[in-house]
Parts: structure tokens; C-alpha cells; sequence
């Protein structure tokens, strides 16, 4: 490997507030930095939609971490988040093909080992606000059971033309979902027939594959 390391990108969806506690643990265990975004979970349960409660605020941390850490850190979370009991979040990992900006002392070979064999799929959904909950329709219907909504901002060349009726840079949203891979078809299949991701300017779509997972659970389990 060239004496180089390995990292992975590790994603934490947790309930509001709990998203520093995440970063710091994290810390601790060697993993440097983290991003906070602000989300919402659009899991479906009929006593949280009777409550009026069903739309509930989640943070979504971002933190690359080094492959070598991997085991360690999904370990000491999943206990210190109680990753193990439904509702209480979920932890994610994701291979990254190239990464900058990275400043790490004390650096250790990356170890030789077999590519892990992928289960699920993340699937990244950028849309314009307000469609999420037309596409959580469709791709429920498809086997998917729940997802998180990330507030984003558009800055691509479309969006940013200001001409009469087109709006400057408008707001996105961002569906989040992880898939087992058996469904990754049907689900996709779902979003471009809802959303004509096919036609300019109506949204992006792309999936990587997962390398760990903890704290999913399905209906039927």
C-alpha cells in the first residue's frame, strides 16, 4: 500500500443534539475533525404520525476515518450510542476512492485485506425542497423503510442562472437512504420514475456501497 492509509467515511444519524457527543467520542478514538448537518428522519410509524410526531430532527455527522479504526470505533459506538436499540440511530460506513485535506501524524501502513462484500447501498438523492415526501412514497413502496432529509443548497450551473422565472441557487434537499442491496434496483427504479431524474434540472441521483452498518433494523425482523 505504499506506507499510505486507508479511510473510510463514517456516518452517524442521530437525534438532535447528539451529534457533538458523537464527534467527541469519536475523537477520543482517534477519528480527527467531523461535519454536523441538520436533518429529519422519514421513518414511517403510525403512533409517531398520530402524535403529530412522525417529522423528527436528526443530525447527520460526517467524519473520515481511517479503515484501520473501523472495528474499534463501530464497536465503542454502537455502545456508547446504544446503536443496538431501535430508534437510537444509525452508524454507516463508506469507501473513499480519494482524499485531501487530511493532516495526520504518526502515519501506519494500511493493512492488506479483503474487500469487504456490500449488503447495503447508500443511496444519495438530490432534489428540489418539498418533493421528499413524494419520493419517500414511491421508494417505500419499494422495500426501503425510512430514510434522513439533509437541507442542502444548489450551486451548479443550471441553478445558478438568473433569468426571469429561474431562481438563483434554490434550496435542495438531500434523501439519504440505506438499502440492502437485493432492493437497490427497485428503489432507484422508484426515484427516477418519480422524479424524471433523466430530464435536466430535475435531480441527481448516485449510490455507493456500504462497508458496515449498525443500528438498522427491518419491519419484518
Amino acid at each position: 500500500m505504499n506506507g499510505s492509509i486507508e479511510y473510510d467515511v463514517l456516518v452517524v444519524i442521530v437525534n438532535w443534539g447528539s451529534g457533538s457527543d458523537v464527534v467527541a467520542k469519536a475523537r477520543k478514538l482517534g477519528v480527527s475533525g467531523g461535519t454536523i448537518m441538520t436533518g429529519r428522519g422519514t421513518a414511517r410509524s403510525q403512533l409517531l404520525k398520530l402524535l403529530g410526531i412522525d417529522d423528527i430532527k436528526r443530525e447527520v455527522v460526517l467524519m473520515a476515518m481511517p479503515r484501520l479504526l473501523e472495528d474499534d470505533v463501530f464497536m465503542k459506538l454502537r455502545e456508547h450510542l446504544k446503536l443496538d436499540q431501535r430508534g437510537a440511530g444509525i452508524a454507516f460506513s463508506m469507501p473513499i476512492a480519494r482524499l485531501l485535506g487530511m493532516h495526520v501524524g504518526n502515519e501506519r501502513p494500511a493493512l492488506e485485506s479483503e474487500e469487504p462484500v456490500a449488503t447495503y447501498e447508500a443511496i444519495f438523492t438530490v432534489m428540489e425542497r418539498g418533493r421528499s415526501e413524494e419520493v419517500m412514497e414511491a421508494v417505500a413502496a419499494a422495500g426501503a423503510e425510512g430514510g434522513t432529509v439533509i437541507n442542502a443548497r444548489g450551486c451548479g450551473v443550471h441553478e445558478t442562472e438568473s433569468f426571469f422565472a429561474i431562481r438563483i441557487e434554490p434550496e435542495k434537499e438531500v434523501l439519504l437512504l440505506v438499502v440492502e442491496s437485493s432492493k437497490v434496483n427497485a428503489v432507484v427504479t422508484a426515484i427516477e420514475m418519480t422524479m424524471h431524474v433523466d430530464k435536466p434540472g430535475q435531480g441527481i441521483l448516485f449510490s455507493v456501497p456500504v462497508n458496515r452498518t449498525s443500528g438498522l433494523y427491518r419491519n419484518d425482523a
